[in-house]
């Protein structure tokens, strides 16, 4: 009886890809021989030669699974180390800022490590306005102050104001040698006092709120420095915000 030669397949391909080499493999089995009886010795050996080409093509086909799988993985290494380079870049920045210098090398670094890429386009147009010439520090947003204070506190927007302000400055003469009670501080002065002290605790938008409640005559006497008051105010919101976001980025990628 003449043996049946078994037909033999390929292994299973595990991907698209994997598939298609498989697909465009062609196994050549000798032919002679056919529909005759080989003998047993020669029969094993085309067999043999089949079973080991088999063997390699699934090794290939593992190997070429492992490289797939590598290239589909996110590369987050990468990525996450520039994110802190990055954050260090920013914080750096930040300390800059408070010192009040321009900071045009501090800004070119932050675009190198791919800020264009990773910060909101917002955060970059605030904080690239003003590298070239950068920002009063708070020392001298302080100083610029006190020296424009005197004249709002001296300009009355009413007579009643005007006489306001008579009676009090009689009354803080009388008070001094003990005859009447220290007079009560005028509207303005509560004003100017309570931006004082918000300055002095570096929080300038409390101190632009109070800044508002002055009247138009007087904050006209300040329009510098609110406008620089402003622009500090953007600057660190963006960097703050810049700084939180990619923090929150890389906690999220573990």
């Amino acid at each position: 009886m003449t043996p049946r030669h078994r037909p033999t397949t390929l292994p299973r391909a595990r991907n698209g890809a994997a598939a298609a080499l498989a697909a465009s493999l062609v196994l050549v089995v000798p032919s002679e021989g056919l529909g005759q009886a080989p003998a047993a010795g020669a029969a094993a050996r085309p067999a043999a030669a089949v079973d080991a080409r088999l063997r390699r093509i699934e090794d290939g086909l593992g190997a070429l699974d492992e490289r797939l799988r590598r290239a589909e993985e996110p590369r987050s290494g990468p990525t996450a180390g520039v994110r802190e380079r990055l954050v260090s870049a920013l914080l750096h920045l930040e300390t800059v800022i408070g010192n009040g210098r321009p900071w045009p090398r501090e800004w070119q670094l932050i675009l190198s490590l791919d800020g264009a890429e990773l910060l909101p386009p917002l955060y970059l147009e605030v904080l690239g306005s003003h590298a070239a010439r950068g920002l009063p520090s708070l020392r001298d947003l302080q100083d610029r102050f006190e020296a424009v204070a005197p004249a709002i506190a001296a300009r009355a927007t009413s007579d009643e104001e005007f006489l306001e302000r008579t009676v009090n400055v009689v009354r803080s003469a009388f008070a001094g040698i003990g005859l009447v009670a220290p007079a009560e501080p005028s509207a303005v002065d509560t004003v100017l006092a309570s931006i004082r002290d918000h300055l002095r605790r570096g929080e300038l938008p409390g101190a632009l709120t109070e800044v508002a409640t002055l009247a138009e005559d007087q904050q006209a006497l300040l329009a510098g420095w609110i406008a620089q008051m402003r622009a500090r105010v953007a600057v660190e919101q963006s960097l703050q915000e810049a700084i939180l976001g990619l923090l929150s980025t890389r906690a999220r990628q573990g």
